[in-house]
């Protein structure tokens, strides 16, 4: 699978599953105004997409003031949200920050990044993919808030 097919289908899961919920919620409530007028708790992404992502080794976050903010597969604590991506293997005898990914052209940004989690840092990191404005927005309904509200 090419990296624009990977994107698309990822798109399409993340605009279906946004419209999936808008759907959904018109149709329970019976009128499409007080669906939108409840407050509703912030649900949680779908549990497929969460496993698809750990088994694929895939991450989506926001890049904001430089760090890439983890929004998917969902951190267990707010404080392991920000991670850090370097391009060197785990087992390397050297720091890891010596091969740091400069984040800078993806600053605003969705980006799902692939790579193996080590606690802080994702190794052998590699953008697979960011979005525009429109796939940021949906990311951001989807897997979580912005990072500076």
């Amino acid at each position: 699978m090419t990296k624009k097919q990977f994107a698309v289908i990822l798109f399409c899961t993340i605009f279906f599953a946004f419209l999936g919920g808008i759907v959904s919620n018109s149709i329970f409530s019976g009128d499409p105004v007080t669906a939108q007028e409840q407050p509703q708790e912030k649900a949680a992404p779908r549990a497929g997409i969460q496993e698809y992502l750990l088994k694929e080794n895939l991450f989506i976050g926001l890049v904001e003031s430089g760090k890439f903010h983890l929004l998917a597969p969902r951190p267990s604590s707010p404080l392991s949200a920000v991670i850090r991506l370097t391009g060197m293997q785990m087992q390397e005898a050297r720091p890891p920050e010596s091969d740091e990914l400069n984040l800078e052209p993806y600053e605003g940004k969705a980006v799902m990044v692939h790579g193996h989690n080590g606690g802080g840092w994702i190794y052998r990191a590699a953008v697979v993919d960011s979005g525009g404005p429109l796939v940021t927005a949906l990311v951001i309904k989807v897997f979580g808030e912005s990072v500076n509200q």
